[in-house]
């Protein structure tokens, strides 16, 4: 428990992502494998079931401890969780063989085992890990015991962990954890294994970055040699067809096949030893539906019960790099296109009804889809084409050298995006969030809202440590305006403006507003402007192309 504590703690420390990758590949490196196999299903969940609800947890402690229910009540207030405030104001523990026992014995044989027990014996239980563990293991072993756990990091920094750990493919892990799977000692030894001849025939490529360009195009040099095509609002995936079956990769190498039953479907169709990258695009009254939408089709494994996958999810196929059993990435760009188009067009006819009329795209017989080319006659079209895309609903346009094979660096010269130009919003200061451990005296989120009749509604999280004069000007304002505190957040006096720049707007039934900001990012402060003067929900939707907001 005291190894796995000490992963979490500097999880929560590290303000990069690498960071969490190089702690969580030294953990599987070094801890038992039924520790990193029980490590993995409270990191990648699904969660324990809880054994005793936090309420329980309080009133067992306050028993105990004689500690005043007054005074934990301001302790929890100031901490902002009932585990965390158990966790430290407790006594120093008592020193004993169970304090070292690990994490897979502390939950088959300590946690576990709870399940269903009496009041009695819980209360006793809970007492007895309490003094023969510390403040974090506390903290871990509260969490798991309420079912409240929550993992620090994402599922991909969690499988790229383990590739590093395992001096695996990333893509070998990814299927390997993409069936069931229980906490033990076999499963974690074959996850690792070099043995991974199970993961051949779904094996995708490594998917090639694309540089953002913001200089003059016409340093490219001449025009002719460009193909120039929209750049999708949507996740980026590689269909991977060999053996007969299809699997559908993100662009993390996560195994997303399930998730997409209908595409699976259409990709019946191509032949075997066939590898497309592209889009996953959501498609509403032959336009895209936005990124969100194919997220929230992404997060169910499976739909509602009574109710069918969404239909509207299509595949824009923009590159080709396999084609008849042959791995044809060093093939230049403008060869590998005709192979596609050649290839798209000649699969058999498609029954299920699904259609999409948009001018960025050409929808074959077979209902799959490839990008269609930007008519570009002089490098100053270009802008003017750029300002095109919002009312396409794209985010920009890509730039591919028709010459170029397909590399992987995202400071390639032959591939680039031009994005659309950032929109921009007068919001107010509501919430900032600070850090934990060593960025807990950062602030590393701001909440930011606009007026909603007489109302401030939150619009957008802006993430991350800020830089400049306005760094300091905005961490004085929260410091004296602080109005409440609840745990790291503090909700502030709603008078400071700032300029927000975002990429778009997203629709969210779950959020007030109604809507979310996509890409936040904090320009500046007003100074001269008071809050009341801030914009408002029905200006922030006016900004955006992005039809049927609500």
């Amino acid at each position: 428990m005291k190894q796995f504590a000490q992963l979490v703690g500097r999880l929560e420390e590290a303000l990069e992502p690498e960071q969490r990758v190089a702690a969580l590949a030294e953990y599987f490196q070094t801890a038992p494998a039924d520790d990193g196999a029980w490590a993995l299903r409270l990191l990648l969940g699904p969660k324990i079931k809880r054994v005793a609800h936090p309420d329980f947890l309080k009133a067992t402690v306050i028993e105990v401890s004689g500690f005043p229910l007054w005074l934990f009540d301001e302790c929890m207030k100031t901490v902002g969780d009932v585990c965390e405030t158990i966790a430290l104001i407790l006594p120093e523990t008592i020193e004993s063989a169970d304090g070292n026992r690990p994490l897979a014995g502390w939950i088959e044989e300590g946690i576990l085992p709870l399940a269903g027990a009496t009041a009695e014996r819980l209360s006793e239980s809970l007492c007895r890990y309490w003094t023969i563990l510390g403040p974090n293991e506390r903290l871990v072993l509260n969490k798991i015991v309420v079912g409240a756990f929550r993992s620090p990091v994402k599922q991909e920094q969690v499988v790229r962990a383990l590739a590093l750990a395992a001096d695996l493919p990333v893509a070998v892990i990814n299927q390997r954890l993409s069936v069931s799977w229980t906490p033990s000692v076999e499963f974690f030894e074959s996850l690792i294994s070099h043995d991974f001849t199970d993961a051949d025939a779904s094996r995708p490529y490594p998917l090639r970055g694309v540089a953002m360009y913001q200089g003059d195009p016409s340093s490219l040099g001449e025009l002719a040699e460009w193909h120039i095509e929209w750049k999708w609002d949507g996740i980026r995936a590689q269909v991977v067809r060999r053996n007969g079956q299809c699997f559908i990769w993100s662009r993390s190498e996560e195994l997303i096949s399930n998730r997409f039953p209908q595409l699976v479907e259409m990709f019946s169709f191509l032949p075997d030893g066939t590898v497309l990258d592209g889009e996953i695009v959501a498609w509403s009254d032959d336009m895209p539906a936005g990124r969100a939408a194919v997220l929230r089709e992404l997060d169910r494994a499976r739909g509602p019960k009574g109710k069918e996958f969404d239909s509207s999810m299509g595949f824009v196929a923009f590159d080709v790099l396999e084609f008849a059993c042959e791995d044809i990435r060093e093939r230049p760009f403008f060869e590998r296109r005709e192979i596609l188009i050649k290839l798209l067009r000649e699969c058999p006819p498609s029954l299920s009804g699904f259609t999409v009329s948009h001018p960025g795209v050409v929808l074959t017989e077979s209902n799959l889809m490839y990008s269609e080319a930007v008519s570009v006659r002089e490098w100053d079209e270009l802008m003017q084409a750029t300002s095109l895309a919002r009312r396409l609903v794209v985010e920009g346009l890509v730039l591919k050298r028709l010459e170029s094979s397909y590399g992987m660096s995202f400071t390639s010269s032959h591939w680039h995006v031009c994005k659309a130009s950032t929109l921009s919003v007068n919001a107010v200061l509501m919430y900032a969030e600070r850090g934990v451990g060593s960025a807990s005296s950062t602030y590393i989120s701001y909440t930011v809202g606009v007026w909603k009749a007489t109302e401030l509604v939150p619009i957008g999280k802006i993430g991350g440590k800020l830089l400049g004069e306005d760094a300091g000007r905005i961490s004085a304002f929260i410091e004296s305006n602080t109005l409440e505190r609840f745990g790291p957040v503090r909700t502030v006096k709603p008078e400071l403006v700032l300029e927000i720049s975002f990429e778009g707007i997203e629709s969210s039934a779950r959020r007030k507003a109604g809507i979310v900001l996509r890409s936040p990012e904090i320009v500046s402060v007003i100074a001269n402007k008071a809050s009341a003067d801030a914009d408002t929900i029905e200006m922030v939707k006016a900004l955006s192309d992005i039809a049927k907001l609500p």
